[in-house]
């Protein structure tokens, strides 16, 4: 593990392969921050192309604390703040067709999915 010593980890090897030796290993966690079941059953993140609205449906009444609509390069397009505990929230966003992320914070984390736009 390389995180274990703040200096880094001093190796000191002879020329050539060393082919067996090192392995960097990843592993898959959650980089969300929340536990995936409760917010997956909880949380819904959709687009309504028609109306041009990103919705959300917040089914335990999680308290969000922000919303953020992001193009696939990353870039901010729209956040909401302070949306609450309702039930259901509907952001309009007139944004061109593509594909975009939503990013949702709770006070449990976040949650990011990624929409289509059409």
């Amino acid at each position: 593990k390389l995180t274990d010593n703040e200096q880094g980890i001093l190796i000191t090897l002879t020329q050539g392969e060393y082919l067996e030796r090192y392995a960097i290993v990843f592993q898959e966690s959650s980089s969300l921050g929340v536990n995936e079941n409760i917010v997956n059953n909880n949380i819904d993140i959709y687009l309504d192309n028609k109306a041009n609205e990103v919705v959300i449906k917040n089914y335990a009444n999680l308290d969000i604390k922000k919303l953020g609509l992001y193009n696939i390069l990353g870039q901010a397009i729209k956040t909401w703040n302070n949306l609450g505990e309702e039930l259901e929230h509907r952001m309009e966003t007139k944004i061109p067709a593509g594909i975009y992320i939503v990013r949702v914070t709770l006070e449990e984390g976040q949650i990011v999915k990624k929409i289509r736009v059409d």
